[in-house]
């Protein structure tokens, strides 16, 4: 049985040194909060909310906290479900002007993780291409499951 709680815990933490560090040079985080499903990080100009699920299993419910958010980040695990999941659901992804996904796998020997904000990227991506795009910037990281995830933490 896969332990959930310690993954997201350990992607909560993933995501919260990846902030820091991205913030080291521009010191424009004033906070970053837990909350009850992932991170609310407060920065100069703007408060943004880290949704951290390792797996999307519930689209609808994933709308809706896009929908509740001004600025939603959605960060997953870079298994091929949840890229799968991404494409099957772009059109739905697209109306949203202040979403993003981050897609982690912090054992990758290639890149940790790749990020895509459907709103801009649908605007700037020629709609022939996108498939193969996409799947050219998922392959930057190498696919994890949050298995796999969880028996690597284990090992650590």
């Amino acid at each position: 049985m896969i332990n959930s709680e310690k993954t997201i815990l350990y992607m909560t933490e993933w995501v919260t040194n990846y902030l820091k560090h991205k913030d080291v040079l521009d010191k424009n985080i004033i906070s970053i909060d837990k909350t009850s499903n992932g991170l609310c990080a407060k920065f100069k100009r703007y408060e943004q909310f880290y949704l951290i699920l390792p797996t999307i299993t519930d689209i609808s419910e994933l709308i809706q906290k896009i929908k509740e958010k001004q600025s939603l980040t959605l960060v997953v695990l870079n298994s091929r479900d949840n890229f799968q999941l991404m494409l099957d659901n772009w059109k739905r992804f697209i109306d949203y002007e202040q979403f993003a996904m981050i897609f982690i796998n912090p054992f990758s020997e290639l890149d940790k993780k790749w990020i895509i904000c459907p709103y801009i990227h649908n605007r700037i991506c020629d709609a022939d291409a996108l498939v193969n795009g996409l799947k050219s910037i998922y392959s930057t990281v190498e696919p994890i499951t949050e298995d796999q995830l969880q028996r690597l933490i284990s090992s650590t």
